[in-house]
């Protein structure tokens, strides 16, 4: 097993549940699970409901918290990527703002239901580089997406490409380097998303910053990040 951030072969166990267990490389702290689920596998885990778990009123409110951040860097007219759109409350809000919003999302229900309740047409099935021309877009976001994907340098180069020269990357995934992971250790909520396989990454500033430089971004900034969540949701 080599580190599929630098390189490396030298790993350190962090987190085991079973047969689901995550390693860290040595070298840059990049974190992975040991035996990624198969394309099928993962795929099959977004279908259905499970944007379910979250209530419609949660989605809204952490949507407004990321486009307030996504709209410093976009102007009216701007083309968008919302690259995982789930349920399609940010391509909404970026619509309703005056930009021009395209979303993709791998499940197929939170397409459709995209469409059905927002009236607006989302891309789904399986991700290639020729799913957008090159030089599209002046924003791409992928909120809580990156840790979801075994290939990932892959999909940062289809950013790099989909992006006009001078466009914007904003990302958000859990960090092994926030105060929550250090505080809790192996009882941290990123480590529940490794039971069945759906978060197969575990990045901090140091790994996350080396996958983007080595494929083709200077990073701007790195910064702390949350949900939005009700008391009912808590």
């Amino acid at each position: 097993m080599n580190c599929r951030v630098c390189g490396a072969n030298k790993f350190k166990p962090i987190y085991q549940q079973n047969e689901n267990e995550v390693v860290q490389c040595r070298e840059c702290g990049f974190g992975s699970l040991r035996a990624i689920p198969d394309a099928t596998k993962l795929h099959q885990l977004y279908q259905g409901d499970y944007h379910s778990a979250i209530s419609v009123e949660d989605y809204q409110a952490d949507a407004q918290q990321k486009f307030n951040l996504v709209k410093q860097y976009l102007n009216k007219g701007g083309q968008l990527l919302d690259y995982g759109c789930g349920l399609g409350q940010l391509v909404n809000l970026a619509q309703q703002w005056g930009a021009a919003p395209q979303g993709y999302d791998i499940s197929t229900a939170a397409a459709r239901e995209t469409e059905k309740r927002f009236g607006m047409k989302v891309k789904t099935g399986k991700p290639t580089l020729h799913l957008f021309p090159k030089h599209r877009f002046d924003v791409i976001t992928a909120f809580d997406v990156i840790e979801h994907i075994p290939d990932f340098k892959q999909t940062l180069r289809w950013f790099n490409s989909w992006l006009k020269p001078g466009g914007y990357l904003i990302m958000t995934t859990p960090s092994l380097d926030a105060w929550d992971a250090k505080l809790l250790g192996k009882k941290w909520y990123g480590f529940t998303k490794a039971y069945q396989g759906e978060h197969v990454n575990y990045f901090g500033e140091l790994s996350l910053g080396l996958a983007l430089q080595e494929t083709g971004f200077k990073v701007k900034q790195f910064r702390q990040w949350g949900f939005v969540r009700s008391v009912d949701y808590l």
